[in-house]
């Protein structure tokens, strides 16, 4: 959904200099802070775990690298509406409740979970069903992924946005 993620290309490193020579998607993966103000916003880069909020630190590192190998393609870059927001939860999810164990996969506890009141599918069956996918193949599978995992398909940077009040981002770059 456009609210919590986009494709910049002209994003700078710190020193002005582009960041990369392709377009960079940025998604948000904290659901508990403010969106980043229109304009320029400042995030250091290679925050890795500093730009995780709950408990997961590098399982959370490893487990949105993860993620992305696994879903990206299908879900978010190619898939509905709804597969694309379920991804955006399963990132929030990972990025404030995951601590590195199956049981703080939940789609139906913690901090982040489907609700009636979402703003973009609210109680949509489609979005519940592609969400809770996501959570089970989340809660088989990352408590086995090392915390070293990091994606070998895609080049992904989390950053910790300079601001705390606001949202901390992933940013991808498809090039391996």
């Amino acid at each position: 959904h456009p609210t919590y993620s986009l494709t910049s290309t002209n994003l700078q490193d710190g020193n002005g200099q582009p960041y990369s020579d392709l377009p960079v998607l940025l998604i948000c993966i904290d659901h508990g802070t403010g969106l980043p103000p229109d304009g320029q916003t400042s995030f250091l880069s290679g925050a890795g775990a500093g730009a995780i909020r709950g408990p997961g630190g590098a399982a959370s590192v490893a487990a949105v690298h993860w993620l992305v190998d696994q879903y990206y393609l299908s879900y978010y870059k190619n898939g509905t509406g709804q597969q694309q927001r379920a991804f955006q939860y399963a990132l929030w999810e990972l990025g404030n409740d995951y601590n590195g164990t199956a049981a703080s996969i939940s789609f139906t506890a913690g901090f982040v979970r489907p609700s009636p009141a979402d703003v973009v599918f609210p109680g949509d069956a489609t979005f519940i069903s592609a969400y809770q996918t996501l959570y089970q193949a989340m809660a088989a599978a990352l408590p086995s992924v090392p915390l070293s995992y990091r994606s070998t398909t895609f080049t992904l940077d989390l950053f910790n946005n300079v601001d705390p009040t606001l949202q901390s981002m992933v940013a991808l770059v498809e090039r391996a």
